[in-house]
């Protein structure tokens, strides 16, 4: 991990503002696919909606609402959230 922050952006900026479009556009490209390989690394945290709707079956609760339900329960929650 590099001790680069958002002091030194400027300077990064203004020694690739020389560059031609098609340097800036690749290396722009190079930052997104290394983010998106940084994402795909990182461990989850917790366990994904699904396990822990499995979960929940296994110990005697419902599972997951149908679809109507879901609905339902979000139209409630932004309800709650909005108007009250």
């Amino acid at each position: 991990m590099s001790n680069v922050g958002p002091s030194e952006y400027g300077s990064i900026v203004q020694k690739i503002s020389v560059w031609p479009a098609e340097l800036k556009l690749a290396l722009a490209d190079e930052l997104i696919h290394s983010c998106r390989q940084d994402e795909a690394n990182r461990p989850m945290r917790g366990v994904s909606p699904n396990e822990l709707w499995r979960m929940l079956a296994a110990v005697g609760g419902e599972g997951r609402p149908a679809n109507d339900e879901d609905t339902r329960i979000l139209e409630d929650e932004l309800v709650k959230k909005y108007l009250q």
